[in-house]
C-alpha cells in the first residue's frame, strides 16, 4: 500500500517495536495505516475507542498489527476515520485478507520507496542483509545515481526530484542515533560496480560514498567477483530481522514488492546469503576494489 508518511517517521513508527509476535507484514501495514488515519483526525486512540464504545486498548492493539476487531468492527472504525466507497473497500479487503506468509504489495509505476510496508519494516529492522546484481542498493545510492535511474525509468522532472528526496529520506535510517540503526550487510555483484550509470563522474562519487559507508561500524559491504558468477542468485534479495517479530524475506519485481514470512522461505534466503558469504570478497578486498574503481572513474 502506498501511503504518505510525515517527515521524521522513524520516531513516529516506534510503536512497531511493541510485542508483535503474532502479527504479519499485512497486519502491521494496516496498523500503520490506521495510526496515520487517526493522526489525520487529530484524536487519541483512547478517544477513538470511546467514540466506538470499545475497550481503550483495542485501537492500540490494532495499530500494533494485532487482530483485535472483526470485519464489522473494522468497517465501523474505518468509516468513522472518514473512508468511503472504493477506498473503504480497499482497506477492508487488505485488513481481512488471509495471512498465508506471502504478501505482494503493488506499487505500479511508482517507486518502491513509497511502499508503506517496506518503510515501516526497514525502520524497525535490527539487521538487513541483501544482494543486488543490477544496481547499487537504494539505501546506498547517491542523489546523482538515483536521479539517473529515475530518469531512465521515464519519470517526469517533478517525479524524479520527488523520488530522489524520498530515497534520501529512507537513507537516514543508516546514520540515525536513536534508536540505533540496523546492522547492514550489502553484497554487491562486481558487474554493478563496473556498470557506468550516469557516466564516470557519477560513478566516481558513488564509489566514494560506498567507501565512506565501509567505514561505518554497522555497515558491511562485500563484493561478489565476476569469477564467482555461479554463486550469484538469479535475482536481488533481502532478509530483514527484527527484535519483536519473525524475519522477512523481501524481493522487488516490476510494479510490486514481495514479502515472504514462511519459515521455509526464510531458510532459503539464509542459504543463498550463506553461499554469498563464502563466495564474496572479504571486507578489505572489497574496499580495495572500490578504491581502484574510484580511481578509474575519477581519471580525467
Amino acid at each position: 500500500m502506498l501511503f504518505a508518511l510525515p517527515v521524521g517517521y522513524s520516531l513516529y513508527l516506534r510503536f512497531m517495536t511493541t510485542d508483535s509476535h503474532r502479527t504479519s507484514v499485512r497486519s502491521r501495514e494496516f496498523g500503520a495505516q490506521l495510526r496515520l488515519l487517526r493522526k489525520e483526525l487529530g484524536i487519541t486512540g483512547q478517544a477513538l475507542a470511546e467514540d466506538l464504545h470499545w475497550v481503550g486498548s483495542t485501537i492500540t492493539r490494532l495499530e500494533q498489527g494485532q487482530n483485535a476487531a472483526g470485519a464489522t468492527g473494522l468497517n465501523t472504525l474505518l468509516t468513522v476515520c472518514g473512508l468511503r466507497g472504493n477506498r473503504l473497500k480497499e482497506y477492508l479487503a487488505r485488513a481481512t485478507a488471509e495471512d498465508n506468509g506471502y504478501y505482494l504489495a503493488p506499487h505500479g509505476d511508482l517507486i518502491s520507496d513509497d511502499l508503506l510496508a517496506l518503510m515501516i519494516h526497514e525502520e524497525v529492522a535490527t539487521r538487513i542483509v541483501g544482494f543486488d546484481q543490477t544496481f547499487i542498493p537504494g539505501l546506498l545510492q547517491t542523489e546523482a545515481y538515483s536521479r539517473t535511474l529515475f530518469a531512465k525509468a521515464g519519470l517526469s522532472k517533478e517525479a524524479i526530484e520527488r523520488a530522489v528526496r524520498k530515497r534520501a529520506l529512507r537513507q537516514k535510517l543508516l546514520n540515525r542515533e536513536d534508536p540505533a540503526p540496523p546492522r547492514c550487510v550489502f553484497f554487491l555483484h562486481e558487474n554493478v560496480l563496473r556498470s557506468p550509470v550516469g557516466g564516470n563522474s557519477v560513478m566516481a562519487e558513488q564509489m566514494i560514498t560506498l567507501l565512506m559507508a565501509c567505514g561505518e561500524e554497522r555497515i558491511t559491504i562485500r563484493v561478489l567477483p565476476i569469477s564467482e558468477h555461479e554463486s550469484s542468485p538469479s535475482c536481488a534479495l533481502r532478509l530483514m530481522e527484527f527484535a519483536k517479530f519473525s524475519p522477512i524475506g523481501y524481493a522487488e519485481v516490476l510494479g510490486a514488492s514481495a514479502f515472504l514470512e514462511q519459515p521455509s522461505d526464510i531458510e532459503r534466503y539464509r542459504a543463498r546469503l550463506s553461499l554469498l558469504d563464502h563466495a564474496a570478497l572479504d571486507e578489505d578486498d572489497s574496499r580495495s576494489l572500490l578504491t581502484n574503481l574510484e580511481r578509474l572513474y575519477g581519471q580525467p
